[in-house]
């Protein structure tokens, strides 16, 4: 008897409890590229103000697992030094983008 393990977990059931729990610009950071350049890996969100110092969901940048466990690592400045980045750009891109999806969906 060949037995498969029961699918659990909904994907579009996590995707929406992700978005409300997290937010859209969370879910948009899931589906962009990590923000270094030549990344192909799926991105996770980053939080540039950590939720414990007064974060919001809003500061979150895309990032695969391997550079966001850089950043931790080696810390934020060396970071975008070393790769070239910036966050704060990255976060006024996030933001625009969440807003265009937002006017794209009410239309």
């Amino acid at each position: 008897m060949n037995r498969r393990p029961i699918r659990r977990v909904n994907p579009e059931r996590l995707k929406k409890r992700r978005e409300r729990e997290f937010g859209p610009q969370a879910e948009l950071c899931r589906e962009s590229p990590c923000l270094v350049k030549g990344c192909k890996m799926k991105s996770i969100p980053h939080h540039v103000i950590s939720r414990g110092a007064g974060g919001l969901d809003a500061h979150a940048v895309p990032l695969c697992l391997k550079h966001h466990e850089e950043v931790h690592r080696v810390g934020r400045y060396s970071f975008m030094y070393r790769y070239g980045v910036s966050f704060l750009d990255a976060l006024l891109e996030m933001q625009r983008r969440v807003k265009a999806s937002e006017s794209s969906r009410e239309t």
